[in-house]
């Protein structure tokens, strides 16, 4: 069974139920202690806008089959008309600081190296991979400091950078 990805919406702050929707796509720059952001866009109906509106002192949340992943507080809203097509994105930020580390084996699928010689490493799909976590390759633990998390069309990478 494929992944669902969704996000959520959160209504309580606001007396309302949350909000769910699908993601078109999203991606997420995660550090630990510093502001991490994430940018989600979603196809869009015009009740969605609304939905928007009533919410505004609601958080957003990334899921993975109904399991939270990342959670936000909305920034900016931008809606979109297109030529064939109406979206809309909700960008967000938050601040946490790691403090469980994990130190995880995954297969790589690309290795590119920074301006300053430091290691990104591209891994498909979606794990609980986190800032600080240490990836485990070649006898290596590479402790990583920021994730990067692309979701599109269902497909799903990560780009892991060395501390």
């Amino acid at each position: 069974m494929p992944d669902i990805y969704d996000a959520l919406l959160t209504g309580a702050a606001d007396s309302l139920n949350d909000f769910v929707y699908i993601i078109k796509s999203y991606n997420g720059i995660h550090y630990s202690g510093l502001t991490s952001h994430l940018n989600f866009q979603f196809p869009r109906q015009e009740s969605d806008v609304q939905a928007i509106i009533d919410r505004p002192g609601g958080e957003i949340l990334l899921r993975k089959n109904g399991l939270e992943l990342f959670r936000g507080i909305p920034v900016t809203f931008n809606f979109y008309n297109g030529a064939s097509s109406k979206t809309f994105s909700i960008s967000a930020s938050f601040v946490k600081t790691e403090i469980v580390h994990n130190t995880i084996s995954l297969p790589i699928e690309k290795i590119d190296h920074d301006y300053d010689g430091i290691r990104r490493f591209k891994i498909p799909g979606h794990h609980n991979f986190k800032p600080l976590d240490s990836l485990l390759y070649n006898n290596e633990t590479i402790q990583i400091d920021q994730v990067t998390v692309n979701i599109k069309s269902g497909e799903t990478y990560l780009s892991l950078r060395e501390a």
